[in-house]
């Protein structure tokens, strides 16, 4: 019995185990049909783009609201910056003057905005549409320039832009074929002679916020549609369409590659007076020095062309001058064939840079003083040395250096502007804008330390080369003029506190000759250098002689601009001239 029982039993466990079996066969089956189905819905979602699209207006950042548009510069959207007045787009001025030109200048004395050309200079008041220049000009226009709403000056875009260096595309009031808005109202605009790569789209394809098919679209885009390549990442690649919108199609489906550049809609370029060889101006401080008839004097020497003397000095924010010209300096020095630039100079401390130039009044004060003088003794040029200029007067000080310009222009007389290096502090100073206008910019290429910083090089050798680099990145080397130190300081330091006195080459020799000091030559400043001490007094020095002006004149050669200024005549070695000669004649 007890073996019967061990067969059934044995079957029993035989007939489960088979089921079992077929049970988890079946659910193995079952779970692997799951796992398969999710891994294909996983591919398929992986594979399938999205259609998925982004509307314009959040991509823009723009509200929407009726009258308003975004306007693109080089594909930077700045939403709601144009607002639409009778199908015009309108801007602020204070827009226009920081993103397309600063030509169209808000004179607060008068309540206009200002605009001067070569001849003059166009006025234009609250919706007018006929306008008057100070030389008697007439123009007329078909919607006002300026509007004045809720306290702000607004500009029409289309007419700025005729002044200033962009192409244009407008998508204002563009619609589909049910009539529904495309997209936001919006001006694309592109910079003149900027770098332009292109492509040419070799299918219909979809344009999206970012690189992959599961971002959001943007916009299509047909096959033989050219956009501009902003930068490629492998399989996809960054473009901005015609009408102003960034993003990202497949790169595969981009053929056609060019490089160009987006094309000049506005030169700009006023006509100059130019000297027609080498700029050597030295700038005079003393009247006397030049009337003794010595001959070792330094306006006596052959190699200088221009004397630029300090004569005028504003006074105050009216516009008032004071000067200690000489006539018989004029004569005797265009006597002995010189061009004769005298400078006007903003160095009295109590007047506001701001207060002065902001004022039209003040302006013609001064250009009125400046052209008398000039018609009575005969000038050659102007050289304007303003150095209190701040980021706030700066629109106020370019509208000067416009207003002075035409009026040089029509007595065919030189106008240059002494600049401070091209650093980003002074970027507001606006190489660019001013060399339009005037002649010859003179960067004053030193003070690279002052007489209150830290002991250091007035003018270092890498300074001074690096300063010609970055100025003549901004003006053309025909007006660009190397401003160039006949100077140095020697800096004394007691208990930690630096001060720095100004010497002439042969003084600074001889002091430090005086201290018993040999100077020791370092190529790192390009200059023989001194230290000593004298009791508690730390003494330094940065010399300046012939090996190290040399240099200079070297690199003013090298890099072909249109000569050197030197500051200040009478604190040279003799043999200078020898080196200008050399280097420059």
């Amino acid at each position: 019995m007890r073996g019967k029982s061990d067969k059934r039993k044995s079957g029993r466990r035989r007939r489960y185990s088979g089921k079992k079996r077929r049970n988890l066969r079946a659910f193995l089956l079952s779970a692997a049909a799951v796992i398969l189905a999710a891994l294909a819905a996983a591919l398929i979602y992986r594979f399938t783009p999205t259609s998925k699209t982004m509307d314009l207006q959040e991509y823009f950042g723009s509200s929407g609201k009726d009258g308003t548009c975004t306007i693109i510069v080089d594909g930077r959207a700045y939403p709601d910056a144009g607002t639409i007045v009778d199908g015009e787009v309108y801007a602020s001025a204070g827009w226009i003057r920081e993103h397309l030109t600063t030509r169209f200048y808000e004179d607060a004395e008068t309540s206009a905005v200002l605009f001067t050309d070569g001849d003059g200079t166009w006025e234009y008041r609250n919706a007018q549409t006929t306008f008057t220049s100070d030389d008697g000009r007439s123009a007329q226009t078909e919607h006002p320039v300026v509007l004045v709403t809720d306290g702000q000056t607004q500009l029409w875009l289309a007419y700025c832009l005729k002044s200033a260096d962009f192409s244009a595309s407008w998508y204002i009031g563009e619609s589909d074929m049910t009539g529904a808005a495309t997209s936001p109202a919006r001006v694309v605009l592109r910079s003149g002679g900027a770098q332009d790569n292109t492509a040419t789209l070799a299918r219909d394809t979809k344009l999206r916020y970012r690189g992959g098919i599961k971002s959001p679209i943007l916009s299509s885009l047909a096959q033989g549609e050219t956009v501009s390549v902003v930068s490629d990442l492998g399989d996809w690649t960054e473009v901005l369409t015609r009408d102003g919108i960034t993003g990202y199609v497949k790169s595969r489906y981009l053929s056609g590659r060019q490089t160009g550049t987006v094309a000049h809609t506005f030169e700009g370029a006023y006509s100059h007076v130019l000297l027609g060889q080498k700029i050597v101006l030295g700038w005079l401080t003393s009247n006397s020095s030049v009337l003794d008839g010595d001959e070792n004097d330094p306006a006596a020497a052959e190699e200088l062309n221009v004397v630029s003397p300090t004569w005028y000095t504003v006074t105050d924010t009216a516009g008032n001058v004071d000067d200690t010209v000489s006539g018989s300096l004029v004569t005797e020095l265009k006597n002995r064939g010189l061009s004769v630039w005298p400078l006007i100079s903003d160095f009295t401390e109590d007047v506001d840079s701001k207060a002065l130039l902001s004022s039209r009044a003040a302006r013609n004060a001064m250009i009125t003083r400046l052209m008398a003088d000039a018609d009575q003794y005969g000038y050659d040029g102007i050289n304007l040395d303003f150095e209190a200029v701040t980021s706030d007067s700066a629109p106020d000080f370019l509208q000067f250096v416009r207003e002075l310009s035409v009026e040089c222009r029509k007595r065919k007389i030189i106008l240059s502007v002494d600049n401070y290096i091209p650093v980003q502090s002074r970027e507001y100073y606006n190489y660019e804008e001013q060399s339009d206008y005037v002649d010859y910019i003179i960067m004053m290429d030193y003070d690279e330390h002052w007489s209150t910083s830290e002991p250091g090089s007035a003018s270092s050798l890498d300074f001074f080369r690096t300063n010609l680099t970055s100025a003549l990145a901004k003006v053309d080397r025909r007006q660009l003029v190397c401003g160039c130190p006949f100077y140095t300081r020697i800096y004394s330091v007691t208990g930690g506190v630096s001060s720095g006195r100004e010497y002439g080459m042969q003084e600074a020799l001889d002091t430090v000759a005086a201290a018993g000091v040999t100077p020791v030559w370092d190529d790192g400043v390009g200059q023989y250098t001194a230290a000593w001490s004298s009791g508690d007094t730390q003494y330094y020095a940065w010399l300046e002689e012939e090996r190290s002006f040399t240099l200079r004149m070297q690199a003013v050669k090298e890099s072909g601009c249109a000569g050197a200024a030197f500051w200040q005549l009478g604190k040279e070695l003799p043999d200078i001239w020898d080196i200008v000669r050399e280097e420059l004649g």
